[in-house]
């Protein structure tokens, strides 16, 4: 019991961290940010990075909440992932040239139900790919 415990502890580690650097990002002074958005668009860099977020966050839900239907940690991961994209977009009211934006939070929010929508689909075909290998298996077999 304890070790199941440690474990789904530890399955948020990832996506806390993540959390972290998203944070501090955030807290860079707008004058101070790497260019690297004239390279690739604003709102793809806040698509990716919720993405991956997503993923994480997503992860940890299914470690910690095992028992659970997926619906619901699918669920609990999208609405964690956004709740900080809107928690980031309000921190950077108090950051210097930097403000929040509803543009933002929504590339945040297609990110992750991007990365939420991949997991699923992933997970379905997974699953529908076992059913027929093992009838067939079961059918030589037996």
């Amino acid at each position: 019991m304890i070790r199941t415990h440690a474990r789904a502890i530890l399955s948020w580690l990832p996506a806390a961290l993540y959390m972290t650097l998203i944070w501090g990002v955030s807290a860079i002074p707008a004058g101070h940010l790497p260019k690297v958005t004239f390279l690739v668009h604003d709102k793809l860099l806040h698509f990716t990075e919720y993405f991956v977020l997503g993923v994480l966050v997503y992860f940890a839900c299914h470690v910690s909440f095992a028992h659970l239907n997926n619906r619901f940690r699918y669920l609990l991961a999208f609405v964690i992932s956004v709740s900080w994209g809107i928690i980031d977009e309000c921190h950077q009211y108090y950051v210097p040239k930097r403000i929040p934006s509803v543009m933002d939070w929504l590339a945040d929010t297609t990110g992750v139900a991007f990365a939420l929508s991949l997991i699923a689909l992933l997970i379905t075909l997974r699953t529908r790919r076992r059913i027929p290998d093992d009838s067939v298996i079961n059918h030589f077999s037996g």
